[in-house]
């Protein structure tokens, strides 16, 4: 059969047709695209001679689709993936590495604060360890390399504070109240302290344990004692006088005492005493004090006492000399320089009573004027005679006065003198014999 040519007429049109769908294509879901535009070309039957077509004409539909990309899609994608992902970080941050952060700087900022109380203590190795712990706190990555530091810290900060102690220590056993190794606060300087600070500084600080550093502690003590003993020797042996002042203690009381008991002394204290002692070549003074018999009963010439002062307004009871000498003692005329008796006499039955009074200031006068029966009067040594046989007897006159006149060094006598004549409302002097 022939064909029957048609005559040709053709149309073009757009329509927009659905896209198609992504999940089938490729099986991902994504989201819907817009509608695709499609471009439609309309033909009649006239070019298809050899094609049987049923109905009056046919109609070829060519969809050209536009290639263009959409990357909206993707982009969507990503932008959901970072979201996820920043969420998974941020809650792994929050839940995990900041809690862990968190606990790591607390233990450096403990760590740090044992550190502080280490460098605190102010000795070169407590410094040098502190530097080299702030660094390891600083580098730690982990609070286990901090725990661990913090123990090495432990240990060091006994360590260092029982190396301060000793330090101390020996600053302490090389400064006397009269000498010293640096010749600070008013002391002499003495070549064989410094030389034993050098010394026991330098065994202090090579100590690296707590048994090491306690250990030291006697033979600090020993090595202090024999210099000191050594620089008070030297000292004695170079004074003259036999009789030398010793001055003693914090409060500075002083003492006589002779070059071989002054080394006989001082073999039997240690270098805390030892410290406090100086001997010295001074002038000797006599200074009257006046007492009672009620207070110095057995007080006598040639007796050795110690002289104390007594504050009345501070209630302070002060030693300031030891071992002074009663040169002499001096009754009061008034108890003793008059004498009174009465005999009786029976002669034939018949008593006779006569009464006797002498004044022993003046029978000493008219002895002293050549008077022979003054001079007969067996005046020299009354005063103590009436007292050794008042004392035989076990009696005596509580309110007897009497000055004993005792020598001390001169500025102990100073001060005596002043408190017993210038200071008798708030000062009173106190002797005291030893026995």
């Amino acid at each position: 059969m022939n064909p029957r040519p048609l005559a040709c007429e053709a149309s073009v049109h757009t329509t927009e047709l659905p896209a198609p769908n992504l999940k089938q294509v490729f099986g991902v879901n994504y989201p819907s695209p817009k509608l695709q535009r499609r471009t439609i070309f309309t033909a009649p039957n006239a070019f298809t001679p050899n094609l049987y077509m049923p109905s009056p004409r046919l109609f070829l539909v060519i969809s050209i689709a536009k290639k263009k990309v959409d990357v909206r899609p993707i982009l969507g994608a990503v932008v959901v993936f970072i979201i996820i992902a920043a969420a998974v970080g941020g809650i792994y941050y929050v839940a995990i590495l900041s809690p862990a952060a968190g606990a790591l700087e607390a233990a450096k900022a403990s760590a740090r604060s044992q550190v502080n109380s280490l460098s605190s203590l102010g000795t070169s190795q407590a410094a040098s360890s502190a530097s080299s712990f702030s660094a390891r706190i600083q580098a730690a990555g982990s609070t286990t390399e901090v725990d661990s530091i913090k123990t090495e810290v432990s240990v060091a900060i006994p360590l260092e504070q029982a190396r301060k102690a000793l330090l101390s220590t020996v600053s302490t056993a090389t400064t006397g109240l009269y000498y010293s190794a640096t010749g600070s606060s008013g002391t002499t300087q003495v070549p064989a302290l410094a030389d034993l600070v050098s010394t026991l500084q330098a065994g202090v600080n090579s100590k690296t344990s707590l048994d090491a550093l306690s250990s030291y502690q006697s033979e600090i003590s020993t090595q202090a004692t024999s210099t000191w003993r050594t620089v008070l020797a030297g000292i004695i042996n170079q004074l003259a006088d036999n009789l030398l002042i010793m001055t003693a203690g914090s409060e500075h009381y002083e003492g006589s005492i002779s070059k071989e008991n002054a080394l006989a002394y001082m073999e039997n204290r240690d270098w805390q005493e030892l410290r406090m002692l100086k001997f010295v070549e001074d002038p000797m003074v006599q200074v009257p004090v006046l007492d009672t018999f009620q207070r110095t009963p057995t007080l006598k010439k040639g007796s050795i006492v110690r002289v104390y002062i007594y504050d009345m307004d501070t209630e302070n009871l002060a030693l300031r000399y030891t071992n002074a000498v009663v040169d002499n003692v001096i009754y009061s005329q008034s108890d003793l320089g008059t004498i009174s008796w009465t005999t009786t006499t029976v002669t034939g039955g018949i008593t006779t009573t006569s009464s006797y009074t002498t004044s022993m200031w003046d029978t000493i006068k008219a002895a002293a004027a050549g008077n022979a029966d003054a001079i007969a009067v067996g005046w020299q040594g009354y005063g103590a005679d009436v007292m050794d046989r008042a004392l035989s007897a076990n009696i005596g006159s509580y309110t007897l006065n009497a000055i004993y006149v005792i020598k001390v060094s001169e500025n102990i006598g100073e001060e005596v003198a002043k408190a017993e004549f210038q200071q008798t409302d708030t000062k009173d002097v106190i002797l005291l014999p030893v026995v």
